[in-house]
């Protein structure tokens, strides 16, 4: 008992306490208030395997029942969007991201609505993606958004959108040895995220990780 007492201590230590207007405000784009945050149990002692987490799981023998961390979401416009699973546009008023983004062919995109890119000739296709791309992670411009075929593209990627499943949690605590996998999240929240040794996390392609503190022990 003692020595779990001391396993406990010694992670409160390390953990952080956001101002209550920071947690509030980020929890907004995940529809959570600060009171429904659950923390998780320390992943620590893994008999077999890493430990994965994933919407279409409904629970987990380390974790217990997942529904209680998954929130499902649909941004309504651009902004919720890069908000949750991109860059959102404040972070360029502070300093320019060090990465490319790729060139748009602009004759090649679609003035008319898309309903499926498989619909699109392969130019199109390949234009289309990029720009999604490039609206998702780099600066939008509001004079932009409702003109074609800026529109058109805007609205195919909130109707992709919808319905995104999100992982949201107060703690993660991982013990040395021990790999926790995220899959298929567009993004995931979790206040403080406390690494010892060799412990590591992984996100699947394209999740976005929220977090006030992660800290490697």
């Amino acid at each position: 008992m003692k020595e779990q007492k001391d396993f406990l201590h010694e992670h409160r230590k390390h953990l952080l306490s956001p101002k209550p207007e920071w947690l509030q405000d980020k929890l907004k784009i995940f529809g959570m208030k600060p009171t429904e945050l659950k923390p998780l149990n320390p992943i620590c002692n893994v008999i077999k395997g890493p430990v994965y987490l994933d919407p279409i799981r409904k629970f987990d023998p380390h974790v217990g029942e997942l529904d209680r961390y998954i929130r499902t979401i649909s941004p309504k416009n651009i902004d919720e969007l890069k908000e949750l699973a991109g860059v959102p546009n404040r972070v360029f008023d502070k300093e320019k991201p060090c990465y490319r983004l790729p060139c748009v062919q602009m004759h090649h995109l679609p003035t008319r609505n898309i309903e499926s890119l498989k619909e699109l000739e392969p130019d199109e296709r390949i234009a289309v993606k990029d720009m999604a791309h490039n609206l998702l992670f780099g600066y939008v411009d509001k004079k932009i958004v409702s003109k074609i075929p800026y529109k058109g593209v805007i609205e195919y990627m909130l109707e992709r959108a919808k319905r995104l499943n999100t992982f949201v949690a107060d703690t993660l605590i991982v013990c040395p040895n021990e790999v926790v996998i995220f899959r298929n999240f567009a993004a995931v929240y979790i206040t403080n995220i406390i690494v010892y040794g060799s412990g590591c996390i992984r996100l699947g392609n394209n999740t976005k990780l929220h977090s006030y503190q992660i800290k490697h022990v």
